[in-house]
């Protein structure tokens, strides 16, 4: 980003550039750009979340749906409905997190949370910190394909 934006100042005042404006378009840049953080958090990738559950599939549901509620855009939130919930399944699905209401063995390249009574009473606060973390994983996989 510094790099970027010093050759940005360089071509716009071209011979009358000097290293302080590079500076003083930085300090500009965060402290009046509305919104800043929060659209630069908004455009981050969605982390695609698995709710199981063994005893209902409405459990499940219920659970996807508050999880949705608390993270908004920053999730995308399934349920399992499928019968069978086997670990060589559960590795080769597209989700990045898999969330249940029992205990999963660890499953290579995926998040396991195990949802409990806690975990509703401190609005899911420890999967936040999971969400949070593979975001920003993606965010750099992406910006680095990118180059």
């Amino acid at each position: 980003v510094f790099e970027g934006m010093d050759k940005y100042c360089q071509l716009i005042f071209g011979e009358h550039y000097d290293p302080h404006i590079l500076y003083a378009t930085i300090y500009s840049v965060f402290n009046y750009w509305e919104d800043l953080f929060m659209n630069l958090s908004n455009n981050m990738p969605a982390v695609n979340i698995l709710v199981l559950s063994e005893i209902t599939w409405e459990g499940s549901k219920q659970a996807a749906s508050n999880i949705k509620g608390i993270f908004g855009p920053k999730v995308n939130v399934e349920t399992w409905n499928h019968f069978d919930i086997s670990i060589p399944l559960l590795s080769e699905s597209p989700y990045d997190i898999i969330c249940s209401f029992f205990s999963i063995p660890a499953i290579p390249g995926k998040e396991i949370y195990t949802i409990t009574s806690e975990s509703y009473q401190h609005n899911f606060q420890p999967l936040e910190n999971i969400v949070n973390r593979i975001r920003y994983q993606k965010f750099k996989q992406e910006m680095a394909s990118d180059k």
